[in-house]
């Protein structure tokens, strides 16, 4: 019986890891021994912990430090190498697979001697119609790689020239014949390297679409940030180094430096530009509406003795609200730029904005009579830190109300400012731990706001098409301000609906948990 190493490398997994963990406990596969190995990159967030206490056999390899991808996998595919295992199957802890995905890619990979690597269609959400990678091709003049993005259509197997080391089914042979993935790629490009050194030893490379997983991106580092574009930089650079040829290096190099000031740029603006949070006047009454919805609704909770935290507060309009009613209302946020703003626009006596941290609560222990929490989660790298400090600062009794979209109606990519999003199941777990009575809500659209979606999604398809023409990847040069002040003059003119008002009163807020919902809401009690 041949055996097959399913491998996940996990760094600061939660909750998403346990997710991959149980999809994979589903996966059958006749005639073959399945063994599961989970290599922890010295994570930091009690996931390995969380994985023990499941009931599922698979065997742990703890890592002193962060290896990244290359070093991390590698680990693991020594591990199942020396056991004499057939395959090594490598998946990202940031995934869901369907129960029968692997047969799939079994069969093809037994085709032909000369497959080595084959990998399913890749999906941004369970649900979505859209596969955003179906393989990639390779650049030897620029040494950059291009995803293919596709709608959902028959689709038959194809070789590929590159797949993605997301979910990627290998044969023992190849690592015999290449070697294992080049630990001084960090992180990126590792696959792609790996995948040009096994063409050219004559191995073919498939998708296979028959097969589908759900993957969500940038789990490891979340949004924009130096320390991303850095691995890209830098990983692109010894890319460059090993597969371009040394005449194509002054185009290729040329070509890196000024993406490389361009993602610096971006960078810039990303920082500098107002938080996401800071909703201000030119913003949409779509945005607008929606957000002054679940403060009105925080509002209603509110008594006239209350001492209420408003965690997270942006430019103030929210805590305005809350101190209609309440006794005193602390607003806080950690950017400096939105909390100036909110205090020259709010000078209402009973309200106080602090320059704070959510994660380290400086308040004595029971202080609060509620707590305020609106889109605050999906920002956090730690939420269960942030839950513990609420619970601490709340009075026994004390109520938090917690907000945070819906996953599954995220568009496109996840919101460069959001580092983890939540569907239903993901937020009960979550303050099961800390909140033993919960009453869950959802925010929907009412049907005066569908003309504006519509447009929203044309809107957003034409810029997908765009950015398809772009085959020379030249958009990539645009600066992050250029590109947006293109977007802002579209928007104005081609998307906002010219005779509709929207308001709060679109966005109503019900008691349960329909996958549909736009925003999930919680209210729980100490």
């Amino acid at each position: 019986m041949e055996k097959i190493a399913l491998i996940i490398l996990n760094y600061n997994g939660l909750p998403y890891v346990l997710d991959c963990l149980k999809s994979v406990q589903q996966v059958k596969v006749k005639n073959y021994r399945l063994k599961v190995v989970l290599v922890d990159n010295n994570s930091t967030d009690r996931s390995v912990e969380a994985i023990q206490n499941l009931k599922f056999k698979i065997k742990i390899i703890k890592n002193k430090r962060n290896l990244g991808f290359a070093g991390g996998n590698n680990k693991a595919i020594k591990w199942a190498l020396s056991n004499k295992f057939d395959y090594v199957l490598l998946l990202n802890p940031d995934t869901v697979v369907e129960k029968n995905f692997l047969a799939p890619l079994l069969k093809l990979i037994q085709s032909d001697q000369n497959v080595g690597l084959v990998a399913p269609i890749l999906k941004g959400k369970e649900g979505d119609q859209d596969i955003f990678a179906l393989g990639a091709s390779f650049n030897p003049y620029l040494g950059r790689t291009k995803h293919w993005h596709v709608k959902t259509r028959p689709l038959q197997k194809q070789e590929q020239e590159l797949v993605s080391g997301c979910c990627l089914l290998i044969k023992k042979e190849v690592f015999a014949k290449i070697g294992l993935f080049d630990e001084r790629f960090f992180l990126y490009f590792e696959d792609s390297d790996f995948c040009l050194r096994a063409k050219k030893a004559g191995y073919k490379i498939y998708v296979e679409p028959k097969s589908v997983v759900w993957h969500k991106t940038s789990l490891s580092l979340g949004g924009m940030s130096w320390k991303k574009i850095r691995y890209n930089l830098t990983s692109n650079f010894l890319f460059i180094l090993k597969q371009v040829k040394l005449y194509c290096w002054p185009l290729a190099f040329s070509y890196l430096f000024v993406l490389g000031l361009k993602m610096l740029l971006g960078l810039w603006w990303h920082k500098k530009s107002w938080p996401e949070r800071a909703i201000l006047g030119w913003h949409s009454d779509f945005i607008m509406g929606h957000h002054l919805a679940r403060y009105q609704f925080a509002q209603k909770l509110i008594n006239p003795n209350d001492l209420v935290l408003d965690a997270a507060c942006g430019s103030g309009f929210g805590s305005q609200l809350l101190a209609q009613k309440a006794k005193k209302v602390y607003g806080i946020d950690r950017s400096w730029q939105t909390l100036l703003l909110a205090r020259f626009k709010h000078k209402e006596k009973n309200i106080n904005f602090i320059k704070m941290d959510c994660q380290q609560l400086q308040f004595k222990n029971n202080f609060f009579d509620k707590v305020i929490s609106l889109e605050t989660l999906e920002h956090l790298p730690d939420s269960e830190k942030f839950l513990k400090e609420v619970v601490r600062v709340l009075k026994p009794g004390g109520i938090f109300i917690v907000s945070t979209p819906n996953v599954f109606l995220s568009q496109g990519e996840m919101n460069p400012w959001h580092l983890v999003e939540y569907n239903v199941a993901e937020l009960k777990d979550l303050l099961k731990l800390f909140f033993s009575q919960i009453d869950f809500y959802q925010q929907k659209l009412t049907g005066r706001v569908k003309q504006y979606q519509k447009k929203h999604q044309m809107a957003g398809q034409t810029k997908v098409k765009w950015q398809k023409k772009d085959t020379w990847g030249l958009r990539k040069l645009l600066p992050r301000p250029v590109k947006d002040f293109i977007w802002q003059v579209y928007h104005k003119c081609f998307l906002q609906p010219k005779n509709i008002k929207i308001s709060s009163q679109d966005f109503p807020i019900t008691k349960g948990t329909d996958r549909k919902a736009l925003i999930y809401l919680a209210v729980c009690q100490k």
